[in-house]
């Protein structure tokens, strides 16, 4: 279900209620019919009703190797989430200059000890502890 989801973007069984999916996958064959060529007869053999007629782990990597590797028709990702990607690495592992608060500190309006230190909150006053 994930290999056909990856491939189509939809799910194999449609959409809709969780009942109504689960039914569905349940009482009727999934629609393949928007998968590529290539992956559709092993997926649909994958999805059959009856487990003992799907095919075994070894002969699913049998198929895969078979195929071959997947030949790539352009950019993994769409070139603006690269780019946000990029951004947001760079401001991640970006250091921090000379001077400058190297990370979360106190609060707006925190008191402070004469050498800089977040000052210490008293101790209370209700006697000795136990």
């Amino acid at each position: 279900m994930t290999i056909a989801y990856a491939a189509l973007g939809a799910d194999l069984f449609g959409e809709g209620p969780a009942i109504a999916v689960a039914f569905r996958v349940a009482g009727t064959d999934p629609d393949v019919s928007g998968l590529p060529d290539a992956l559709r007869p092993l997926l649909a053999s994958c999805l059959v009703k009856d487990p003992t007629a799907r095919p075994a782990p070894a002969d699913l990597i049998a198929a895969v190797e078979r195929a071959g590797a997947p030949v790539a028709s352009g950019p993994w990702l769409p070139y603006a989430v690269v780019t946000d990607i990029v951004a947001a690495r760079q401001d991640m592992t970006r250091l921090p200059q000379p001077g400058t608060a190297s990370g979360p500190g106190p609060g707006p309006g925190a008191s402070r000890t004469p050498g800089g230190r977040p000052a210490r909150r008293p101790r209370s006053q209700s006697g000795p502890r136990a």
